[in-house]
């Protein structure tokens, strides 16, 4: 989950919901777009359904 550094807890904001693209590079994965989005003020989670990232601390899949 990504969230804004200055976030209202008190407040509503809306919220994404951002998977990869397939075949994608990592310069477009999910968490990229997420922070972008986070710094604009949405409250964003990245799903990972190609598994180019990190799960629980073990690695998977990386593009590069």
């Amino acid at each position: 989950m990504f969230l804004s550094k200055d976030i209202d807890e008190t407040k509503k904001y809306p919220a994404l919901i951002i998977g990869t693209p397939y075949g994608g590079v990592k310069e477009q994965g999910a968490g990229i777009y997420a922070q972008t989005m986070a710094e604009r003020g949405f409250v964003t989670i990245a799903f990972d359904e190609s598994y180019n990232g990190k799960w629980w601390r073990t690695k998977t899949h990386f593009i590069t």
